[in-house]
């Protein structure tokens, strides 16, 4: 006697019957799964590729010492070479100055190189290495500039001191430097004479266990922290990877949203298969089955369908995070990485989070086929999946999120709490989602109107439809809200971030652009040059000279005649016998403001009354009549510029640099328009990457709305056949279904265009330091531009439902009636 199929047989056997409308669900649980695979991969990747090139220095050594507050450890070197054990000593210390090399004339970064070989983190790819008065120098700044060895190089800093150097060679720098700016290395004692800066770090090379090693240094220091080379590796990654670690949150943020996404979309699927398959479930409850067998049916065709569409899906995602991957690493985006490798605990960890979400999301449709009456099996009925009136529970949970959500939007923006503000927007998100069984019915009864001027007849079809049923509305819109809410979120905060940083650059700086002499006068020349390039509107030559302040010779410039249409309001103009005193000059000559300071020019002295500037000014300033004073003949010594505000910074900032090497001024560019330069191209890729990721989400979302339609033909199959036997035609049927989808989209993006606004706003106020004084922008062109996008692709998305609807024959449909 054969033995009776088993329950987990049974239900493997009627998925196989049923595997073409299953095909969503996989879709879905498979895409969710790639995407965060991939989102493995490449943080995998990042964090492998810091971890080696920023402790790489730290790593080699046996021991670090590190200032403790701002104390100078400079002079516990020599204590820590009579150390026993001690082999070696490497201080190493960096500053910012102007540097002249080339064609290239702007503020780089000047840094120790390390005597010990083993010490050094950078590449030596041409040249040889520095001997005493000469530098080595970053490859990419030598290629911009046209030099190699044997070249010079001019620095100066900001209170005027200046030096050269011989170009002994090109080095490949690492990530660590985490810029692009240039970058002069040479041995300490001459960084130390040409800076006079404090050692940032203090690398000990020894014979001995490093322990004991760090145990006998700490001896010797009475004024640095003392670790060993491993423990600085670990304090010098997790200080770099600041940046890092918010793209890498960012990123798993977004992965999790795409399951989030797609946890919705599933519980949707299988609310449909549930429904479809109404009088199996009753059957197999006439059979004997219990209802806690029918459930348990379900799980297990929710299991084999999540193992099936995660295993592909995780295989497709690590494929795409290697090429990915791959692809950043060749391009210039900025990111660190070197190694590419593949995380199989985080691969795993997506896979199995895949198939942990899918299980969940079929708790509700099972319970639902758990609830099918045997005798429903005698009769065909029809499809419904529960009560359609939203209860009061949810909607009072939803209230009572959105208030708390709120609550912490509007303290973490104010406190600058980056994770209180992400918190409230998860409250807000979830608190929003729960009330949309009423929200959203609310919103289609508004468009009741709109639908019928523009729609007529099938709009009016497809309103009515969606009234029937709030709940299935409602969940169909929500997974595509979430995914419109994101996308909003990040065109706002990117726009209002943009506006703010701006509007401080601004503030900041009182010109556009500051082109400022290093040691020659500029070419007469020069300044009608600037003023002819696109994108400026006004260029302003600035008269001045070389003047003694204190110890320190440095420019001196006066204000330009045409002062007022170059500069904005906020800069200050300084009266006859004022000096305008840039806070660095200011406290590197030990100037305090209202002192009064001897100025010697090539015609005399001035004694000046010294005022500390609010903006950052390239020079102190002095009023022409004083300028004349000190020199009766002055020349051009700086150009002031005024953009046009359309300007792109970038475009502008090279202009310039071409047209000073054309001239062959010796000349450093400051001001607001460098700035934005940095951080508008910064900004751009980081908003393409986030639209990108998030675009993943939205797309599982139409999936979705794709679900609910089809369950939607399911219910109204009799409906839609009188209708059909009436006259209305397959076109109409159609149109009306596209309807349905376009006003659940309309409804989403709404309502998600409004909560990403106010949570891009109060997320950019949150991070930026300066949050009191953000300025609020709403892309409208944009946040247009996706409620139109995510409207169309929702019509599109109701293609296969509608060709099902109006494929069904009309009296095959009626006569089972």
């Amino acid at each position: 006697r054969p033995r009776p199929p088993t329950l987990p047989a049974v239900a493997l056997k009627l998925a196989r019957g049923r595997g073409g409308r299953l095909t969503t669900t996989l879709v879905a649980i498979a895409t969710a799964v790639a995407f965060a695979a991939a989102i493995a991969v490449l943080t995998g990747s990042l964090r492998a590729s810091t971890e080696a090139a920023v402790a790489g220095q730290a790593r080699a050594a046996d021991v670090v010492v590190t200032p403790l507050g701002r104390g100078d450890i400079g002079p516990a070197g020599h204590e820590i070479a009579a150390v026993p054990g001690v082999r070696a000593v490497e201080p190493v210390r960096e500053a910012y100055l102007d540097v002249s090399i080339g064609t290239t004339a702007t503020l780089g970064r000047v840094r120790s190189l390390p005597g010990t070989p083993e010490l050094r983190t950078v590449t030596l790819v041409e040249g040889d290495w520095p001997g005493p008065g000469a530098v080595v120098v970053d490859q990419g700044t030598a290629s911009d500039a046209g030099v190699g060895p044997g070249s010079s190089v001019a620095l100066r800093s900001r209170d005027g001191a200046s030096t050269s150097a011989v170009v002994s060679g090109l080095v490949e720098l690492p990530v660590s430097f985490g810029d692009d700016l240039p970058t002069v290395l040479a041995a300490d004692a001459d960084v130390a004479a040409w800076t006079g800066a404090n050692p940032t770090a203090i690398y000990v090379l020894g014979r001995d266990d490093p322990a004991d090693l760090r145990a006998a240094v700490a001896d010797a220091v009475d004024n640095g922290v003392v670790r060993t080379g491993a423990e600085q590796a670990e304090r010098d990654v997790a200080a770099f990877t600041g940046d890092s670690d918010v793209l890498t949150t960012g990123l798993l943020g977004a992965a999790a949203v795409a399951l989030a996404v797609a946890a919705m979309v599933i519980a949707n699927t299988f609310r449909v298969v549930v429904a479809q398959r109404a009088g199996e479930f009753a059957l197999l409850r006439c059979t004997g089955a219990t209802r806690a067998q029918v459930a348990r049916s379900v799980l297990i065709e929710a299991t084999a369908l999540a193992v099936l569409g995660a295993a592909p899906g995780a295989a497709l995602g690590v494929g795409v995070g290697l090429g990915a991957t791959a692809l950043l690493a060749a391009s210039s985006a900025g990111l660190p990485l070197t190694e590419i490798t593949v995380p199989v605990p985080g691969v795993l960890t997506a896979l199995a989070v895949g198939v942990l979400a899918t299980l969940l999301a079929a708790i509700g449709p099972a319970r639902e086929a758990s609830r099918h009456r045997p005798l429903a099996a005698l009769r065909e009925v029809a499809l419904s999946v529960g009560d359609s009136r939203p209860g009061r529970v949810r909607p009072a949970c939803g209230a009572l999120l959105l208030v708390a959500g709120a609550a912490a939007l509007a303290f973490g923006a104010s406190a600058g709490s980056v994770p209180i503000t992400v918190a409230g927007g998860f409250l807000a998100t979830a608190g929003t989602v729960l009330l949309s069984t009423l929200t959203t019915p609310a919103l289609v009864r508004a468009l009741r109107g709109p639908l019928a001027r523009v729609a007529g007849p099938a709009g009016g079809l497809a309103w009515v439809n969606l009234r029937r049923d709030p709940r299935r509305a409602a969940a169909a819109s929500t997974a595509l809200l979430v995914g419109v809410t994101l996308v909003a979120t990040v065109l706002v905060g990117m726009a209002t971030t943009r506006a703010s940083l701006t509007s401080e650059v601004e503030a900041r700086y009182p010109v556009d652009a500051e082109v400022l002499a290093l040691r020659q006068p500029l070419p007469e020349e020069l300044p009608p040059t600037l003023g002819s390039i696109d994108g400026v509107r006004v260029a302003a030559a600035v008269p001045g000279t070389s003047a003694d302040i204190g110890s320190r010779t440095m420019t001196v410039l006066a204000v330009p005649d045409d002062v007022r249409g170059v500069a904005r309001a906020g800069l200050v103009v300084p009266e006859r016998g004022e000096l305008l005193l840039p806070p660095s000059v200011a406290r590197n000559n030990d100037i305090r403001a209202g002192e009064t300071v001897p100025v010697r020019g090539p015609g005399g002295v001035a004694d000046l009354r010294a005022t500390l500037a609010a903006a950052d000014l390239g020079a102190p300033l002095v009023s022409r009549a004083d300028l004349t004073r000190l020199d009766p003949d002055p020349a051009v010594h700086g150009v002031w510029l005024r953009t046009e505000p359309d300007a792109a910074a970038a475009v502008v900032v090279e202009d310039v640099r071409r047209a000073m090497d054309a001239s062959g001024a010796e000349a450093i560019v400051n001001g607001a328009v460098r700035l934005r330069d940095a951080y508008e191209t910064g900004l751009t890729v980081a908003g393409l990457v986030a639209l990108a990721l998030l675009a993943v989400s939205v797309l599982i979302a139409l999936v979705g709305i794709t679900n609910t339609l089809t369950l939607s033909v399911l219910e109204r199959k009799r409906e839609s056949a009188l209708l059909r036997a009436l006259g209305l035609t397959r076109r109409g049927l159609r149109t009306s279904l596209a309807w349905e989808a376009a006003v659940l989209a309309v409804v989403a993006a709404l309502l998600g265009v409004v909560l990403g606004s106010v949570f891009g706003v109060t997320a950019a106020r949150s991070m930026l330091e300066f949050g009191d004084r953000t300025v609020p922008d709403l892309p409208v062109t944009q946040l247009a531009a996706l409620v139109a996008a995510t409207v169309l692709l929702a019509a599109l998305a109701s293609v296969i439902p509608a060709r099902l609807a109006a494929r069904v024959p009309p009296a095959q449909v009626l006569a089972s009636e």
